[in-house]
Order: C-alpha cells, then sequence, then structure tokens
C-alpha cells in the first residue's frame, strides 16, 4: 500500500487444495484485512475448526467433488483435517446460517461426467458451496468443464469489499531496508548484492531445507561456484536482525 495504489477493501485469498487449506488458516487470523475467499478442492483443518471465530466474519466460497479421493468430500476424513460437511457446518455458524438454502444446477454442456449444484445457503455473511457430483480431486477448466474455477472465484470476489480493513504498520524505513536486490538471477559463478553494507549474514538452502552456504557478507559478491544447479532459497540476514528471503536458481 505504501508503494502501490492498493484498495485494501478488495483483498482476495484463494487456494487449491493445501492451498485452500491454507486460506482457512488465513482467514482465522486476517479476518480484519480479507474481503472473501474462493476455496477449491481443499477443507478446514481440525485446528481451524476449533479455532476459527472470526471478529468479522468473512465470505466463504467452497467448491469440491464428491468423489475426491485426495481431501474426501464426505466419509473417512485424513488426518488432522475435516470433510466437507464439517467445513461448511463451522461456516454456517460463524457465517450466521438462517436454516434455509437455494440450490441451482449448472447448465451441463460438457461431456465430463460430472454435474455441478451450486448451493447458496442463506446467511448473515455470504456462504455458498459448489457441489461437483463425481468429480476427483480437480480444477475446473473451461476446455474441459461445465465452467472454470478461475471464472467462479473471481465473479464471487467481484461482490464485497472489507467494511473496515486494517492497514500494514509498515515504515518507509522497513521498505527500503527489506529491498535486497542480487544479481544474476540464475546464477552461475558469482552473485553480486546491492545495499551488501546493510546485511550481516546471508544463507542458501536446497529444496530439502539444508543449508549449502553460510557466510557473512564482507563483499558486493558471493562466490558461489561450489554450489550444484537448482532452485535454493537465499535467505538475507540483516544488520538489524531482519531476515529476507527469495527464490535463486543456480545453473
Amino acid at each position: 500500500k505504501a508503494m502501490h495504489d492498493i484498495d485494501l477493501s478488495r483483498v482476495y485469498l484463494t487456494g487449491i487444495s493445501m492451498g485452500a487449506i491454507m486460506t482457512y488458516k488465513a482467514i482465522r487470523h486476517l479476518d480484519d484485512r480479507i474481503a472473501a475467499v474462493s476455496c477449491h478442492i481443499g477443507t478446514m483443518s481440525t485446528e481451524e475448526i476449533t479455532g476459527y471465530d472470526p471478529t468479522n466474519p468473512v465470505p466463504v466460497q467452497h467448491i469440491h467433488g464428491t468423489a475426491d479421493a485426495t481431501v474426501p468430500y464426505d466419509g473417512t476424513a485424513l488426518p488432522s483435517l475435516s470433510l466437507v460437511p464439517q467445513t461448511i457446518d463451522k461456516l454456517k455458524i460463524t457465517n450466521g446460517w438462517n436454516g434455509d438454502s437455494t440450490i441451482t444446477n449448472i447448465p451441463d454442456t460438457k461431456a465430463d461426467g460430472i454435474t455441478i449444484e451450486k448451493i447458496v445457503y442463506n446467511a448473515t455473511t455470504p456462504l455458498e458451496l459448489w457441489k461437483m457430483n463425481g468429480a476427483d480431486h480437480i480444477y475446473l477448466f473451461p476446455s474441459i468443464n461445465d465452467t472454470a474455477g478461475v471464472f467462479v472465484s473471481w465473479y464471487w470476489f467481484n461482490q464485497f469489499t472489507h467494511p473496515n480493513p486494517s492497514t500494514a504498520s509498515v515504515t518507509e524505513k522497513e521498505i527500503i531496508q527489506n529491498k535486497i536486490e542480487f544479481y544474476p538471477n540464475p546464477a552461475t559463478d558469482k552473485l553480486f548484492i546491492k545495499k551488501f553494507q546493510t546485511l550481516k549474514s546471508v544463507r542458501i538452502y536446497n529444496v530439502n531445507g539444508q543449508a549449502v552456504l553460510n557466510e557473512s557478507v564482507t563483499d558486493e559478491f558471493l562466490d558461489i561456484n561450489q554450489i550444484i544447479s537448482g532452485i535454493y532459497i537465499i535467505e538475507f540476514i540483516t544488520l538489524d536482525g531482519t531476515i529476507i528471503q527469495d527464490k535463486l536458481i543456480i545453473e
């Protein structure tokens, strides 16, 4: 917001599978900032089922296949995850369900073996379930399915603004400190760092979380010619202890 013209009343979050599980965690902790969410094929964790008690209930759209073998719709839940009915039941409580709902059948125009019911719950804070009958762990695509997940989410988001969004307390000084630039990326033998004088140390981790480099920063470049090609996380530690991470590709 300090650097770009962002409408803080129109901040949304969507996720697929584990991303949907994360989205439910986010609204537990950030209901003062998120205007609405759209969760595809991922349910609330048992932790969120227990702990979700929002000050500002968030409009929620949930999309899920009844034959999902990865994140089950009903039947036997995965460890630490809820089933779809349990997720919806929790949201009925937090979003103020009034006891009835409206079901609309989405036109079945594609030979994909699934049908979709849009269930809109009569709730104080909007809540709807897109029940994909016969669908496995899938995200809807327009050329294959009767509609597209991205359109479903966007039309949902477009209805909502947050009534009283909070702002992040980030100062201009913090923004400047956190803007550590490095190049090239992808890199080969050397990695050059701008504002290296503000840094205490730098670490590079592989995809398994193992540190392959851990050095104090005393110059404007790092020697990385001993690190094999791959995708890494580079972590900068500033003089005041701030930790900044980014992706690094080494060729």
